[in-house]
């Protein structure tokens, strides 16, 4: 008789179970059967046990830890050596089965905890392994043959998440070992896209993979193994070449980008490789076609190869278009020719109304010859409609604040059509004042031209302040400017000053114009990026200087 002791590790539920186990000379079951409550409570005290606590003799049955996912032999089965995993109360000694390959009989005994059937294992006075049913009804000294291995039922996917990274583990810790197997190796870009027929996300990333050819317990014909260089094994996957594996060569369904390489296997699980050029994708798709099993989709090649032919056909046609249109240079220079005496005069486009100057960009002389005035249509229109209105006047921050750039544009496009009613219809005064700012600002040269340039920088210099010689010198600077670069000048001025009476308002003193119109009127004809700063306040002053002492400079006549 022994009586023992078991844990369900599923549900933690502690089981007993007191038996009459009677052996032949073989030491084979012949009959097992359940004590009667009397004999039972009997048998615990010959054993020194009670209902609660397993005495002297006891043991309880803990199914084997799913730690194993050797490449090597799993099939094994038990024997009278190997011990299922024990932990017996009085020793506190454990006794570990090693560990075997899926399919083993371990995770047989694993499945059948799981399932309904639930077989408990014990052993005999002479301390050989047998197992028997929960209800007592069978015994035998090896578990039942699963149908299938694929009926191991995984709870919540903990174990399958836990067998393959020990796999992958393994795999790694082996590579050495593994690696007269490797047929091809290097660098690419990779990403899983199915794992065991669910869709993941993708995660392109740059891997160092190893194709291994052999044969593995899990039932893998080869595999690859992905690891983020060649010597950092960190964060390594592999992919199993399990039957039926297929190649394909990745169309845009699956990704955009090019030379990639795509493989399944049979448990629906599908990598995608990306390769730097063409050739190196050649290489791998060599290697990886011949792979023993593997199934290629021809469909792909074939649209694969039609795009290479409607880009070579299109190449052919580029090429017969371009010599059909390159006849003798002689021929060219004729109708060259020809055209040129045909051309029409720029005046006659101009009365027509065909071609039209450039305002914005211009010269102010330009632009004297086409407005037929000194100073040009835009300017005045544009300074006159700004002070139509005692509120623009007033805006916070009138010149100081930028306009819509958008809306600029379109002024600056109108005017080049010398449509100047934009002017008119435009209600916003700062896109009016910012494209005032913005056409002084791209003529090709300054109100204040280069030839003058150093005039106006020295007559504002410290040497003529101190002698009260500025007014006399700015005076004498100005007179010496082109017509229409002064009659420009004294009315933007004129202007500039009309908008600091409203200083109290719109917060813009002459000091503050002077900042923001110095880098619009005037620059040098070289700029150095390290006298930049000294330019911009000695421009500041000059306009300040003009503004300050204007009634004084022109109030005489040229």
């Amino acid at each position: 008789m022994q009586r023992v002791y078991f844990c369900n590790q599923v549900t933690g539920e502690r089981v007993r179970k007191s038996m009459f186990i009677s052996h032949d000379e073989e030491d084979s079951i012949l009959e097992d059967k359940p004590l009667t409550s009397e004999s039972g409570e009997a048998s615990a005290r010959a054993f020194g046990t009670d209902d609660d606590t397993p005495g002297q003799g006891a043991r309880r049955f803990f199914p084997p830890s799913p730690r194993c996912l050797s490449p090597d032999n799993g099939s094994g089965t038990h024997s009278d050596r190997e011990e299922s995993t024990f932990s017996d109360d009085t020793e506190g000694s454990t006794s570990t089965l090693p560990c075997l390959g899926i399919g083993s009989d371990h995770y047989k005994e694993l499945k059948r905890s799981l399932d309904s059937e639930k077989w408990l294992a014990t052993n005999n006075d002479d301390g050989k392994i047998y197992y028997y049913e929960e209800s007592g009804s069978k015994s035998q000294w090896k578990l039942p043959e699963l149908d299938s291995f694929d009926e191991f039922d995984i709870r919540d996917g903990q174990q399958t998440s836990t067998l393959e990274s020990q796999r992958v583990s393994l795999v790694t810790e082996n590579l050495a070992e593994l690696s007269k197997n490797i047929v091809k190796e290097g660098f690419m870009q990779r990403t899983f896209i199915l794992k065991e027929g669910k869709k993941v996300r993708k995660n392109w990333t740059s891997s160092y993979a190893r194709y291994i050819v052999s044969s593995f317990n899990s039932g893998s014909q080869g595999l690859i193994h992905f690891s983020k260089t060649k010597d950092d094994d960190k964060k390594a996957e592999i992919f199993d070449f399990i039957p039926p594996c297929s190649l394909d060569l990745s169309n845009d369904k699956k990704t955009s980008r090019q030379q990639v390489i795509a493989l399944r296997n049979g448990q629906d699980t599908e990598v995608l490789l990306q390769f730097e050029d063409r050739d190196i994708e050649n290489e791998w798709h060599k290697v990886l076609v011949d792979h023993d099993g593997m199934q290629q989709n021809m469909a792909s090649v074939a649209e694969k190869e039609e795009k290479k032919g409607k880009k070579g056909s299109e190449k052919m046609k580029r090429a017969a278009s371009i010599e059909q249109l390159a006849p003798d240079s002689k021929g060219i220079t004729d109708k060259l020719l020809n055209f040129i005496k045909r051309r029409p005069l720029k005046e006659t486009l101009e009365k027509k109304g065909i071609y039209k100057e450039a305002v914005f960009g211009s010269t102010l002389s330009e632009l004297h010859v086409q407005d037929k005035t000194t100073i040009p249509i835009f300017v005045l229109q544009c300074i006159n409609h700004i002070e139509k209105s005692v509120e623009n006047l007033r805006a916070d921050g009138l010149y100081r604040i930028s306009g819509n750039a958008a809306q600029i544009q379109k002024i600056r496009y109108e005017v080049a059509q010398r449509n100047y009613t934009i002017l008119s219809r435009e209600k916003e005064v700062h896109n009016l004042s910012g494209a005032l700012k913005l056409f002084f600002r791209e003529l090709k040269e300054p109100l204040i031209p280069f030839a003058n340039y150093q005039d106006f920088i020295q007559a504002t210099g410290s040497e003529y302040r101190k002698k009260n010689q500025q007014v006399e010198k700015l005076t004498k600077a100005v007179r010496q400017l082109p017509l229409e670069n002064y009659d420009t000048m004294k009315v933007l001025l004129q202007h500039l000053l009309r908008v600091s009476e409203y200083e109290s308002e719109n917060r813009m003193s002459i000091s503050n114009l002077a900042i923001v119109f110095g880098p619009c009127l005037l620059w040098p004809r070289i700029t150095n990026a390290q006298d930049l700063m000294t330019d911009v306040m000695l421009h500041n002053r000059v306009i300040e200087g003009l503004l300050l002492d204007y009634q004084k400079i022109f109030s005489s006549k040229r």
